[in-house]
C-alpha cells in the first residue's frame, strides 16, 4: 500500500516565504520620503507655540514671541527689554527650544520676520510688532515663516498683521 500524498508547503517554505515578504516591505519604507509629512507636522507645531507665546503675552500683559534662532531651530521667549529669555516649556520644565534636526529630520527655517535675529513678537493683547524700545504694531507686510522638507518649500506659517491670527498655509 502506498502511502497517501499530502500537498501544502512544509514549515521551511512558510518562514523563508514571510521572511522575503518582511525583507521586501522594510525596503519599499525606507524608500518613501517622509520629509513633507515632518514639515507638515513641524508647521502644526510652531503654528502652536506661536499661539502659545500669543497665549503668555495676553495673559501676563509683557510681550512674548517666538526667535527664529537659525536654520534649523527657534525658542520662545519673554522680552525683558534686551535679547529676551527663553521660557519654561510647560510639558518640560526644561527651556523652550525647539531643534528641527531631533524632532523633524530633513525640515529647516527660512522666514521674513523683521529683527535680527529674526522675531515674532506680540503685545499684551496679541498684536503683533517690531522693535524692542518702542514696539510698532504691525500693520502690513509678510510675516512668514517657510518650513523646508530637503530644500523644497513644503508649508507656510504666517502671522497676519493687526489681528495676529496665525494660519497654516
Amino acid at each position: 500500500m502506498r502511502p497517501e500524498c499530502r500537498r501544502g508547503f512544509t514549515l521551511i517554505e512558510v518562514v523563508i516565504t514571510l521572511i522575503v515578504t518582511a525583507v521586501l516591505t522594510i525596503s519599499a519604507f525606507s524608500m518613501i520620503d517622509l520629509s513633507g509629512s515632518r514639515a507638515s507636522a513641524a508647521a502644526h507645531k510652531l503654528a502652536a507655540d506661536l499661539r502659545y507665546a500669543q497665549r503668555l503675552a495676553n495673559t501676563s500683559r509683557v510681550r512674548h514671541g517666538v526667535e527664529v534662532t537659525n536654520a534649523t531651530s527657534y525658542r520662545v521667549f519673554r522680552d525683558d527689554g534686551g535679547g529676551g529669555t527663553t521660557v519654561s516649556n510647560p510639558m518640560t520644565g526644561s527651556p523652550f527650544v525647539v531643534v528641527m534636526g531631533a524632532d523633524f529630520i530633513g525640515v529647516s527655517l527660512t522666514t521674513t520676520l523683521g529683527g535680527a535675529p529674526p522675531k515674532a513678537q506680540f503685545d499684551s493683547i496679541g498684536r503683533p510688532f517690531e522693535g524692542s524700545v518702542a514696539p510698532v504694531p504691525i500693520v502690513s507686510g509678510a510675516n512668514v515663516i517657510n518650513l523646508l522638507a530637503s530644500g523644497t518649500p513644503a508649508e507656510i506659517v504666517t502671522v497676519e498683521p493687526n489681528t495676529g491670527l496665525i494660519r497654516i498655509n
